[in-house]
């Protein structure tokens, strides 16, 4: 975590050095500038492309290391508890196969709404859980409240 936070400082340094233009004894053609300014562009988009993908990893290793603890843990003699947040027809939701196309929240149809406030189609740059099989997708927060509510513990039914 703070390899990846230092490597994010050193992006986000590089790129602002990269902004100051460089001129030559003052004899910087518009052309050079114009150039300067696309190179600029590209690179920010670059680093905002990184960003993104490492904030998909983490939470694609979260997601796992969830998963992976829930294998491990003892099953109790009421049934098994699971720790997977599922569709209403009770599928699993996964990260997306295609992460930057179009969706909406269906936690907008929840109590309380989306807890994002996603309520429109976009290429919403936030991490989602999907079901493939329903097109239904939760935002990262809609679905940690699902996996809370889930884990909220039952009141005895005696």
């Amino acid at each position: 975590e703070e390899e990846r936070l230092v490597r994010q400082a050193e992006l986000t340094r590089l790129a602002e050095a990269r902004r100051r233009p460089r001129t030559e004894k003052g004899a910087q053609t518009e052309e050079r500038l114009k150039l300067l300014h696309q190179l600029q562009d590209a690179e920010e988009a670059q680093v905002e492309s990184w960003r993104h993908a490492e904030e998909e990893r983490l939470v694609r290793q979260a997601e796992l290391t969830r998963l992976a603890e829930a294998r491990r843990r003892p099953r109790t003699e009421k049934g098994a508890q699971t720790e997977v947040v599922t569709c209403p027809r009770f599928h699993e939701l996964r990260l997306p196969r295609h992460p930057r196309r179009t969706w909406i929240c269906d936690g907008r149809r929840l109590p309380g709404g989306c807890k994002s406030g996603i309520s429109d189609f976009g290429p919403h740059r936030i991490a989602r859980f999907r079901c493939e099989e329903c097109d239904y997708d939760l935002c990262k927060e809609c679905h940690f409240e699902a996996m809370a509510q889930a884990h909220a513990p039952e009141p005895d039914a005696e």
